[in-house]
This record gives structure tokens, C-alpha cells and sequence, in this order.
């Protein structure tokens, strides 16, 4: 078992409760950005049957686990992935009504990560590893791109910011959980990564642009620039998908370690920013 992993550790349960205006267009970036609204419209609704399933993967395997430490780690874990399901899923439910898609997309992720389910308990928790891993990279770029802190309200980052903050929190329970039973290979997380990349990654897309092509959705050619422009990059910057892919790849090494990114610095910066004296969401803690 990595044991630096687990005593730099810390995991927090929060029960966030946040409002959604019903009335309100859904926006995120760019604010009347459609192209780029329609991408983390594609990420809210994977999200809830994404989470479910790391959860789950952990559930599996939890009763191997002696160590008390990994087991509260365990336990935060799986509270902070089903309070961030909640969120997502009320947020799906406030913007089913202009993106009807939101069903379909739910439907096909938890479709493709039930054939993942039908694997062993060591290759369920390995893809969660992998996919733990995407969350985290993107968590950190979500936090610290610029064009992101430009051009968004932080009412429209509240989710996202809360969210990302506790993906960096719990980035490496799974990987500590893998380890503890004994299937931490290069081999095991490689077949993982492949499974991940074929199955779940390509939905983000497909996805994506079956939105983009219906005909009431209605961008311009800048808004569009400006939407690849963030995720993938340009001659200037690699875009934060772009980056997320790349750093996912790492994976595959044989020293791979979640805490190889090092985010304290980072966690603590939020941690401040949103629950701490001043916090702008402790008012919607619940107990």
C-alpha cells in the first residue's frame, strides 16, 4: 500500500446544496457562448453515472481493506462523488428542458460503464483509477485556467469550483484502494486506459457535437474558434482537454502516483475561497 498517499490525505464530506434558477439559461463560460455552454452540458450529464460507478468500484473491494485511515478515506470518498451526483443531477433536471440531451447522455454513459461492470473487481477499480485520474488532471485546470477565471461569473463556477476542489481532495483513493488489494500493475492500468479511451472518452464528443448541430442552437463562427480554443488549444496554448489527455497518458508509467500532481497548495486556496471564514458557499452546507 502507498502509505505517503494516505497520510497527506485530506478529505472532507460536504453536503453542498446549491440553487438552480429555473428561469435562468443555462450558461458557463463565455456566458452567451453557446458552443462552450453545450461542452460542460455534455460533462454535467456523465457526470452523475460516472460517479456512481467509482463509487461503486470502491463498494466492491472495500471489505479487503484493514487499514483504518483508507477505510475513513474510503468513506469521504464515496460521500463527496454522491453529493457531487446530486448536484449534477439537479442540474440536468433544471436544463433537460433546452437540452433534452441530457437523458440520452446519461443513458449511453451508464449503458458503456455497465459493460465495464461486467469485468473483475480488479479491472472495475482500475478504470476507476484511470478515470479518477481525468477528473483530477481537469479539476486543476478547471481551477487555475485563466480564460476560465476571465470569462465566467463565479456564481456560474460555484458547481464546477466545489466539485473540482473535492476531485483533488480524493484524487488518489482508488489508486490507494488498488494498491491495498494488490492489483496496482502497469499492466492492469494500461488495459484500463484503453478500455477508458474506447468506451467513455469518445461520448464527450459525439455528444457534443450532436448538440452543436441542432438547429436551435445558434453560435457564431467566434463563439465556436472560441470554444476549441479552450478545450483543445491553439498555436499559443494547448487547450485543457488537450492538457487532460495528455497528463492521463501517465497512467501508463510505472511510477505513476495521483499525488505526483501536486495540489496542496491549490486545495488549500479553495478550500478558503469557498468554505472558509468568509467561504461563498458555507451557506449552502447542510448538516
Amino acid at each position: 500500500m502507498n502509505k505517503t498517499s494516505l497520510t497527506t490525505q485530506k478529505i472532507v464530506r460536504r453536503n453542498v446544496e446549491l440553487p438552480f434558477n429555473k428561469n435562468e439559461k443555462f450558461s458557463f463560460y463565455y456566458e452567451d457562448n453557446a458552443a462552450v455552454a453545450s461542452l460542460f452540458v455534455v460533462l454535467s450529464a456523465m457526470f452523475p453515472p460516472g460517479e456512481m460507478f467509482f463509487i461503486d468500484s470502491i463498494r466492491n473491494v472495500r471489505d479487503k481493506i484493514d487499514d483504518e485511515k483508507l477505510q475513513e478515506d474510503i468513506r469521504n470518498f464515496i460521500a463527496q462523488e454522491a453529493f457531487h451526483s446530486r448536484e449534477h443531477k439537479s442540474l440536468n433536471k433544471n436544463i433537460e428542458i433546452e437540452y433534452p440531451e441530457v437523458h440520452q447522455i446519461e443513458s449511453k454513459t451508464k449503458a458503456r460503464l455497465d459493460e465495464l461492470r461486467k469485468l473483475s473487481k480488479i479491472d472495475q477499480l482500475a478504470a476507476t483509477v484511470v478515470m479518477e485520474h481525468f477528473t483530477a488532471t481537469l479539476a486543476r485546470l478547471l481551477l487555475t485556467d485563466p480564460l476560465i477565471k476571465k470569462k465566467t461569473t463565479q456564481e456560474k463556477r460555484n458547481l464546477w469550483e466545489w466539485h473540482a476542489l473535492e476531485e483533488l481532495e480524493h484524487k488518489s483513493v482508488a489508486f490507494d484502494v488498488l494498491s491495498a488489494i494488490g492489483g496496482n500493475t502497469v499492466r492492469n492500468r494500461r488495459k484500463a486506459l484503453i478500455r477508458v479511451v474506447r468506451m467513455i472518452a469518445p461520448i464527450t464528443f459525439e455528444s457534443w457535437f450532436y448538440i452543436l448541430k441542432r438547429k436551435d442552437i445558434h453560435f457564431s463562427l467566434r463563439d465556436l474558434k472560441e470554444a476549441l480554443y479552450l478545450g483543445f488549444g491553439g498555436i499559443d496554448r494547448l487547450g485543457i482537454f488537450t492538457k487532460t489527455f495528455i497528463e492521463m497518458l501517465d497512467v501508463r508509467e510505472k511510477n505513476f502516483n495521483p499525488l505526483h500532481m501536486q495540489t496542496g497548495l491549490l486545495e488549500l486556496e479553495y478550500r478558503e475561497k469557498l468554505f472558509g471564514e468568509n467561504g461563498i458557499l458555507n451557506q449552502t452546507l447542510r448538516s
